[in-house]
């Protein structure tokens, strides 16, 4: 009896707070609906369930997070755009969102310079590793986001020196900034051709710019160029 009359005075007084955990609750559903349809590859019905979930509760990161990958797929990227950093505002450490969000900036936008800082900040909020047998363990959620992150961090950077032309010197700044994030990517994710590739691929720039400027690490960057195009073939 007395839990009954707390929650009726609980009602009276605070009705806003029951309608607020109402949606929240009905958003939650609509979330679970929508997971269900993404998984059927029903893209467009689980659309529609993820918007009508933020409507009701702007807040799950989830939602917007899914939503923002199903507009890619549409190729709407502005709203793809305002999806990830509705995820990113009520949950700034959702590595997978921050990742995904500079994919888009360097590759739909070509503003490389801020899907770098999106990476290095994805990076910056990895959590520490947690093992607890049988019950967590977070390893392999760190070691692939930061393969990707470093990954796509390294193709940023060389696109970004691509940018400079005939700025050689501001173009080997970046192409060896690229370098190290591969090698960076490498530690995370081994033997991954595509690595490899765009590892190989940044040293052979970097041997053409050293053959140019009479510059005798050009053959040192053809040896590791080539071992690393050796690498990705045995791949």
């Amino acid at each position: 009896l007395i839990l009954i009359g707390a929650a009726a005075v609980f009602c009276f007084l605070y009705p806003h707070k029951i309608v607020t955990a109402k949606n929240i609750l009905k958003s939650h559903y609509f979330v679970y609906k929508g997971d269900k349809e993404y998984r059927k590859q029903n893209l467009y019905g689980a659309i529609k369930y993820y918007e009508a979930a933020l409507r009701l509760y702007p807040g799950h990161a989830n939602a917007s997070y899914n939503l923002g990958n199903l507009y890619s797929v549409y190729e709407d990227y502005q709203k793809a755009l305002a999806a990830y950093n509705q995820s990113l505002k009520y949950r700034p450490k959702y590595i997978n969102a921050r990742i995904a969000k500079g994919i888009l900036l360097a590759q739909r936008f070509y503003e490389f310079a801020p899907a770098i800082k999106e990476y290095q900040q994805a990076i910056d909020d990895m959590p520490h590793s947690i093992f607890i047998p049988f019950l967590f363990n977070n390893a392999e959620y760190i070691r692939i986001n930061s393969g990707v992150a470093y990954y796509n961090m390294g193709l940023a950077y060389k696109y970004l020196s691509l940018l400079y032309g005939e700025n050689e010197e501001g173009s080997k700044a970046n192409l060896e900034k690229s370098v190290e994030a591969y090698k960076k990517a490498l530690t995370y994710i081994k033997d991954n051709e595509d690595y490899y590739f765009n590892l190989a691929l940044d040293y052979q720039l970097l041997q053409t710019i050293d053959i140019r400027n009479k510059n005798e690490n050009n053959k040192k960057n053809y040896k590791l160029s080539k071992e690393a195009y050796c690498k990705c073939i045995s791949l």
